[in-house]
């Protein structure tokens, strides 16, 4: 029943296990070949556990059974030349999963799908918890298997050494399409695989059909889909080994060599940006065609450049949402430690425009932030917290303190409230006024907030995180002056799911803006049907 796996799952997340144990132990109950089934069994096993000894047991059990399957670095198996040919032809001299010839540095090589450790589970418990995992028949299977050359087949497959860590570790999992016919999905979960490529992202098929057509046998299809189910928990298992060995490391060295640049590159900008601008933009269009050469373009109107710099360019009519990012970057570089793409040059003509930052070291928080520890969370969490005070604190200028604008004073460029700019707003009242929805006439915002400098898309995406702890805050086109609710309730938006960053968001705002929460969550709901 639904009402078992809800009540499993709620088990596991109120447990208070340190990450990633409590997504690890979800998997039994996600992945599992009957969810009620799975849920039935942890239920009952931790019946009448007041003190969590039954639960914390389970847990171990789970984690030990788990480590059976996997395989961190998983190294070709030694047999006789015979068997490894035979299974290569059968394979057609390639990777399974990529269908690489490989090279002379990594050519192809037989590797096991299940580890030879996970056809011996004796233990009890063990034994009951795979059951109910995989199912009865399954794991009646997978122990039946022997060493004889029938099932050494069905259990070993050609692939590069890139490939088969990938598997091993559950990056990526297979699921039947047909007979010996596969589609690979990513679990996208922590940092992107080594494998990860833009154009197998929708369609990434294999086939594991006997191309030495000597007919033998081809990897197993029970196998692959055993792998399948644990191959979540295989990826928990690995970023829970990983943190073991991985602590947050200091910016102090990093902040003191900023320190000791920073005059130098203000008086090189100052030159720079006292030349002809004709000189300067036909620079940017060199450099643009280089870094279209050298980096991918990840953002339509974006461009990694050579030298440490990124550009955003476009048409004319996108001079304001350039200018008001070029303001806001100035802002903040100049009044806060908050870590910001250095602002280099804005250039604006009537048919382009064009803005030069500096690039920032760092992942997006969003690609690892499972794979960061808790106290990594805590970290980023406070730094988020002392920044976000921060900007709050910049004073605007002049003493038009109640309007709502963008960094330059002008219309606000938002896409929780459309694609196109909006206002600026001469108070708060006529800022809440225009989100009111005719279908919701009576659900309006409160117009007493204090107005602050905002960010206003603080997501996973543009908070890039580097040795556990923030080190850039990007994509300033939305910035400007805004309720003091609006930051968080942006944090909310687009990122109603994800659990771990929802956390940290409520650790960073606390909960005084629930009722604000509580009236955009219903605004959201009406605007995303339109």
């Amino acid at each position: 029943m639904e009402n078992e796996r809800d009540t499993a799952l709620g088990i596991i997340r109120n447990a208070g296990l340190e990450h990633p144990q409590s997504f690890l132990v979800e998997s039994f109950v996600t992945d599992a070949k009957d969810a009620r089934q799975s849920a039935a069994y942890l239920l009952q096993a931790c019946a009448d556990d007041t003190q969590h000894i039954k639960f914390l047991q389970f847990v171990e059990d789970w984690k030990n059974l788990v480590r059976l399957f996997s395989d961190e670095n998983p190294l070709p198996i030694r047999m006789g030349s015979e068997m490894k040919g035979t299974i290569a032809r059968r394979d057609n001299l390639r990777c399974c999963i990529t269908g690489a010839k490989g090279s002379f540095w990594n050519p192809p090589n037989v590797f096991s799908i299940i580890p030879q450790a996970a056809f011996h589970v004796q233990e009890r418990r063990l034994y009951d918890i795979l059951g109910a995992f995989i199912g009865l028949s399954e794991r009646d299977s997978l122990l039946s298997f022997k060493d004889e050359k029938h099932y050494v087949l069905q259990n070993h497959w050609t692939l590069i050494k890139q490939a088969a860590g990938v598997f091993s570790r559950g990056e990526i999992r297979l699921e039947a399409l047909g007979e010996n016919k596969y589609e690979i999905f990513y679990n996208n979960i922590g940092i992107p695989s080594a494998i990860y490529t833009s154009d197998r992202i929708v369609d990434w098929e294999c086939d594991l059909d006997d191309h030495s057509n000597s007919g033998i046998d081809s990897p197993n299809q029970i196998l692959l889909e055993i792998h399948c189910r644990f191959s979540r928990a295989l990826k928990w298992n690995s970023i829970g080994n990983n943190m073991k060995y991985h602590a947050p490391q200091s910016r102090t060295q990093s902040k003191i060599w900023a320190n000791l640049a920073e005059p130098l590159v203000r008086t090189l900008l100052a030159v720079w940006q006292k030349c002809p601008s004709v000189l300067r933009l036909q620079t940017y269009r060199l450099l643009k065609f280089v870094g279209s050469l050298s980096y991918e373009e990840s953002t339509m109107g974006v461009q990694r450049l050579p030298f440490g710099m990124y550009l955003k360019y476009g048409p004319g009519i996108h001079s304001a949402r350039h200018a008001s990012e070029f303001n806001a970057l100035k802002l903040v570089h100049g009044r806060t430690s908050v870590p910001v793409p250095r602002p280099i040059d804005l250039i604006i003509s009537p048919t382009q425009s064009l803005l030069v930052t500096s690039r920032l070291q760092g992942n997006p928080a969003g690609h690892g932030i499972h794979a960061y520890s808790d106290q990594e969370m805590d970290l980023i969490a406070q730094d988020m917290r002392g920044f976000v005070a921060e900007l709050h604190a910049i004073k605007r200028p002049g003493d038009t303190t109640d309007t709502i604008s963008n960094a330059s004073g002008g219309p606000c460029l938002d896409y929780r409230i459309g694609g196109s700019p909006v206002g600026p707003f001469h108070n708060e009242k006529e800022f809440s006024e225009s989100l009111r929805l005719g279908i919701l006439p009576d659900l309006v915002h409160r117009h007493d907030h204090e107005i602050v400098f905002t960010h206003s898309d603080l997501n996973m995406r543009n908070i890039l995180v580097h040795n556990g702890k923030i080190s850039g805050i990007v994509d300033w086109e939305n910035a400007g002056w805004f309720p003091d609710y609006w930051e968080y309730t942006k944090c909310h938006f687009g990122a109603r799911i994800n659990r771990r960053w929802l956390k940290m968001v409520e650790e960073v705002f606390g909960d005084k803006y629930a009722e604000e929460l509580k009236i955009e969550r219903q605004y959201w709901e009406y605007t995303s049907l339109v």
